[in-house]
């Protein structure tokens, strides 16, 4: 390593997916004048697969084993999807950094083609002779004879009054792309954020959905010891302010609810001029009902507003 060169070590899942969130920290702190390496670590989620989360229980599944190695002394800092990590604090750690978000959409990823029609200039810049034709309204793209791999709550109370023949399912993305192969189901439901990072968009076609997304979604979370001055430092050069603003009221959101990723809930959140807006939602198991609530207020006071979110919707229980 070249002299003056500051070494972080970075704690990770080893799917594709948190090694390519890994690498993207990497490259940011790498532009700041620091060589990294991974650290690989499998998790208790990695391991039991044959369960849905909801049976496994437990905060924590994704995330624990990768912060124990930073406050082991393995590694310098843990690398987590955002809606992964328990809406507490982890003792001895803390939140160094929000990078910028990617999307927090959900979509279909497509097993079979869409119905195409014919456009030179889309093929053209796709090498492909046709484009798909996007439906504007979900109930045009599922219907209920269709299978769709899915496995939240949150995504399947939104989805069922479509269509009952959600398969849930679990794994990393190529296992479930994999699954969704095997078994012909019509399409898998993921994250955008995951489908963008790992660049299936040269093997795949995608329908957005307009679905409420998890608290933090498309968002990653860099922890590191409390006690690290210097990592801190380092790790608030690659924070984005718009990001955290948005992580802490969609956290602060769910903490109130006192759910995790087994909560049939969703939040949306955005910032126009010097305002923050929250829309927020809760959804039966059998998607019949669903409670909203809307809140606006200024960034600084994310956490209340989440928080006050919160309130809305239980108190209309």
């Amino acid at each position: 390593m070249p002299s003056g060169k500051i070494l972080i070590r970075i704690a990770t899942r080893e799917s594709e997916l948190a090694l390519a969130q890994a690498r993207c920290v990497g490259s940011m702190l790498l532009h700041h004048g620091c060589e990294t390496e991974l650290v690989g670590i499998t998790t208790e989620g990695d391991k039991i697969l044959d369960k849905p989360l909801t049976e496994i229980g437990g905060k924590g599944i994704f995330t624990k084993e990768i912060d124990a190695a930073v406050l082991d002394g393995r590694a310098d800092i843990s690398v987590h999807s955002l809606k992964d990590m328990p809406v507490g604090d982890e003792d001895g750690l803390i939140l160094a950094a929000v990078p910028e978000r990617e999307s927090d959409r959900d979509i279909i990823v497509l097993n079979q083609p869409m119905k195409e029609t014919e456009d030179d200039n889309w093929g053209t810049a796709h090498g492909r002779e046709k484009k798909p034709q996007i439906p504007d309204d979900l109930a045009q793209v599922i219907s209920p004879e269709l299978t769709i791999g899915c496995g939240s709550p949150r995504r399947r109370a939104q989805l069922i009054t479509f269509t009952n023949k959600l398969e849930p399912v679990r794994g990393n993305i190529q296992t479930r792309l994999k699954k969704m192969v095997e078994n012909n189901w019509f399409g898998l439901v993921m994250a955008e954020a995951a489908f963008n990072r790992l660049n299936l968009n040269e093997r795949y076609e995608y329908i957005p959905l307009d679905l409420f997304p998890a608290a933090g979604q498309g968002a990653l979370g860099v922890r590191c010891l409390k006690s690290a001055g210097k990592i801190r430092e380092l790790l608030a050069l690659i924070e984005d302010k718009e990001s955290r603003c948005r992580a802490e009221a969609e956290r602060s959101f769910l903490k109130a609810l006192g759910g995790g990723c087994h909560l049939a809930a969703g939040i949306r959140t955005a910032i126009t001029g010097d305002m923050l807006h929250l829309e927020g939602a809760i959804f039966s198991d059998c998607g019949t009902e669903k409670k909203l609530a809307f809140i606006s207020g200024f960034p600084e006071n994310a956490e209340d507003l989440g928080r006050s979110l919160a309130g809305k919707l239980l108190d209309e229980k």
